[in-house]
């Protein structure tokens, strides 16, 4: 649900500041998460899934990050998306879908579905943010530093994370697994 309301906050602001030539670029990768989300949570926790992940399930670190997002301006947008898309263009796929699918096999975790090509995908989102990085100079060292500060947030969310029994406990440690795998892709893209 975390990351789900997160995913939802970003996408509605690229929504609001599509006029943002950088969104703009950021956009352009056809990117779209939430729903893949939202299919995963309807059928982990039923068709009321929403009433619950907004009202139980959200912690104060991921209502923290929401706000953040909601006052961003386009530059912190653009490293936002790096970090919370990058963990699943980078991170994810088939391969981090069929590892969690072992630990909860009654869900189809579309959230993993990001792109029927994932290697087309991952080098369209490194030669985006290459990109961005050499077509606005100027914003580099801040998109670096909003990347890094976004990162802490998505930490301080998977810390803030209460799991109950082995199975969601293992769900946490492959999200960290996930968030890991994107911090040292993204730091690899930027240099």
């Amino acid at each position: 649900a975390q990351f789900w309301a997160l995913s939802r906050a970003l996408e509605t602001q690229l929504e609001v500041h599509k006029g943002d030539p950088m969104v703009a670029r950021v956009r352009e990768l056809g990117l779209c998460v939430t729903p893949g989300y939202a299919s995963d949570l309807r059928q982990l926790l039923g068709e009321d899934w929403d009433a619950a992940a907004n009202e139980a399930l959200l912690t104060a670190a991921t209502r923290d990050y929401v706000a953040a997002l909601q006052e961003a301006d386009p530059v912190s947008l653009t490293a936002a998306a790096f970090i919370l898309y990058g963990a699943l263009v980078v991170g994810g796929g088939k391969s981090t879908q069929a590892k969690v699918a072992k630990i909860f096999p009654k869900c189809d975790h579309k959230t993993f579905d990001v792109a029927p090509d994932m290697v087309a995908a991952r080098a369209a989102f490194k030669r985006t943010f290459t990109e961005i990085g050499k077509e606005w100079p100027q914003h580099f060292d801040t998109l670096e530093r909003q990347a890094a500060e976004w990162m802490a947030r998505n930490n301080r969310v998977l810390l803030s994370i209460r799991c109950v029994g082995v199975k969601a406990a293992a769900a946490a440690a492959a999200a960290a697994a996930v968030a890991v795998v994107s911090v040292i892709g993204a730091r690899a893209l930027l240099r």
